[in-house]
């Protein structure tokens, strides 16, 4: 997949990985054009059908260690992905 210069992110575990791929990501292929966009799941243990789905669909997947309240740990490893990935906006 070729870099884009903008990117979405969030982050997901299992628990809510069916609606993360059944709703949001469905609402963001039918309303935004993603041509320029990248998009990012923070993966908190996402089952192996959900993150292989996510992937198959161009979305980057980065695998993070769940050692703490999801809502926190996100900023932390969104971090980590950002001193190694550079974009215009996010």
């Amino acid at each position: 997949m070729n870099k884009k210069p903008y990117l979405i992110t969030t982050s997901c575990d299992k628990k809510y990985g069916d609606f993360l791929i059944e709703h949001w990501f469905f609402s963001l292929q039918k309303n935004v054009d993603l041509s320029k966009i990248d998009i990012l799941v923070l993966d908190y243990d996402l089952s192996k059908a959900q993150s292989f789905y996510l992937k198959n669909h161009n979305v980057l997947v980065k695998e993070c260690k769940k050692d703490g309240h999801v809502v926190n740990l996100r900023f932390r490893d969104l971090l980590d992905f950002l001193n190694q990935n550079f974009y215009e906006q996010i």
